[in-house]
């Protein structure tokens, strides 16, 4: 196992919607832990906060058309979990062990399809993993991954697509019969987690309504986070989503647990800036308690005096001039 990093703080969208052309959803994602059962993939929209050493996401489009693609997809992504369990234990095998992920994948998809082995069947798949500060991204197929730093959209992943004749067709997908395709494949990517950065994983069922100008675009709206997941898939949906398409969002809060470590040693040992302001408020509000104090003084002692003057003999008045 790679050795344990930080805690990596992030927040996460997923979205998976059936195409509007379609009798059943083929695409599917992993994220927070599971991959979509196929009861909940005509529609499923879900975010939450994750706070772990160890994060996986990933899309998947399967290819077919007898219905086998949702199941291709689907143990695509089961087998990622898997192997998710097994990453080395130094960062530079990551590559090695992406490329024995694929392998394995292209069996097991290819033996699930078999009976089908004269069609063209399979899925796609785009994978992100977090781990000690680092995002790894994985891919094969026209499934895509983005970064978006600096208010720049960055690709991934390439399209494994050709064209002949004005049709396009995959070059590599899970489910390959001639595994030596396999070769050229790209193997995982890494990039250093920068806080701030938002990864986009999706199937094509997105970009090929969704340019990466206008994903952009999204991604750049002063909007919160998941509402700018969900403007991307309202656009999908209002340029009528003929197909389906997973998408999931993922905006990294802490890349390693160190800046909420720090913010916490500081409030503990030093008063930040919230702090001093508040005890100056506090001073300010209570600057009439002194003042009110020596008054109530002087008010107290002349009581004392005139109860005093007040019980003293009459003879003591006689002595005192014109007495």
């Amino acid at each position: 196992m790679m050795k344990s990093g930080g805690i990596i703080r992030t927040i996460a969208t997923a979205c998976l919607e059936q195409g509007r052309s379609r009798s059943q959803n083929s695409d599917n994602l992993a994220a927070f832990g599971r991959w979509v059962p196929a009861a909940r993939r005509a529609s499923l929209v879900r975010s939450a906060a994750l706070d772990s050493p160890l994060q996986l996401f990933a899309v998947a489009d399967g290819q077919d058309g007898t219905g086998q693609g949702a199941r291709a997809a689907e143990s695509a992504l089961a087998l990622l979990g898997t192997f998710s369990e097994r990453l080395p234990e130094h960062a530079q095998d990551v590559a090695a062990w992406g490329r024995a992920y694929l392998v394995q994948a292209n069996r097991t998809v290819g033996q699930l399809l078999d009976p089908n082995h004269d069609l063209t069947a399979g899925t796609t798949l785009t994978a992100l993993l977090l781990h000690g500060g680092m995002a790894y991204t994985l891919s094969i197929g026209n499934s895509r991954a983005y970064l978006f730093r600096d208010g720049i959209l960055t690709r991934l992943t390439r399209d494994d697509l050709a064209w002949l004749d004005e049709t396009r067709y995959l070059t590599r997908w899970l489910g390959m019969q001639d595994e030596t395709r396999l070769a050229d494949a790209e193997g995982p990517v890494q990039t250093e987690l920068k806080q701030g950065d938002v990864f986009i994983l999706t199937t094509d069922g997105v970009t090929d309504l969704i340019g990466d100008e206008a994903l952009a675009a999204c991604l750049a709206a002063p909007d919160a986070f998941v509402q700018r997941i969900g403007r991307i898939r309202e656009l999908a949906i209002g340029k009528g989503a003929p197909d389906d398409f997973a998408l999931v969002g993922i905006r990294v809060r802490d890349p390693d647990g160190k800046q909420s470590a720090g913010k916490s040693v500081r409030r503990k040992h030093e008063p930040g800036s919230g702090e001093t302001n508040m005890l100056e408020q506090s001073l300010a509000e209570h600057r009439w308690i002194r003042p009110l104090c020596v008054f109530l003084f002087f008010v107290l002692l002349g009581l004392l005096l005139g109860k005093l003057l007040t019980s003293l003999p009459g003879w003591f008045w006689t002595l005192l001039p014109g007495g």
